[in-house]
This record gives structure tokens, C-alpha cells and sequence, in this order.
């Protein structure tokens, strides 16, 4: 997503390289039937603390990426 004030979506793509290297993973398998894998990663970004959260399917493809901001 390119909108920039979507910031929830829209955080830098160099975060992905810190999540895969030492976020937290488990797997899921969804009511689909098919494997999932979540990766999360405490952070922050733009001044708001959360979890930088990815799944990724069974071929490592990212198909959610998604900034979740603490309460």
C-alpha cells in the first residue's frame, strides 16, 4: 500500500528484513485448511509503539503486512 498516511500499512519495507530475522514466528494452520506462518515484531513507528505483524503462506509468500498499534 502506498498510501502514506495509512500508517498502519504503509511502514518502510527495510522493517521486513528486522521481522524475518528476529520476530517472533508460529504457525497456524486457517479454516481454509492451508499453513500459515505469523511473524511478529515489537516496535515502533512515526511515534506510535506496536507490533509489526506478517503472515506468510505456505511458499513464503507475505500475503498481510500490518502495523498494530498499542493501546
Amino acid at each position: 500500500m502506498n498510501n502514506k498516511k495509512d500508517i498502519v500499512h504503509s511502514f518502510p519495507k527495510s522493517v521486513d528484513g528486522y521481522a524475518n530475522k528476529y520476530g517472533q514466528r508460529t504457525i497456524n494452520v486457517r479454516k481454509d485448511g492451508k499453513t500459515y506462518q505469523w511473524l511478529k515484531l515489537n516496535g515502533s513507528y512515526r511515534g506510535k509503539t506496536g507490533t509489526f505483524e506478517y503472515i506468510k503462506d505456505n511458499k513464503g509468500v507475505i500475503n498481510h503486512r500490518y502495523f498494530k498499534i498499542s493501546k
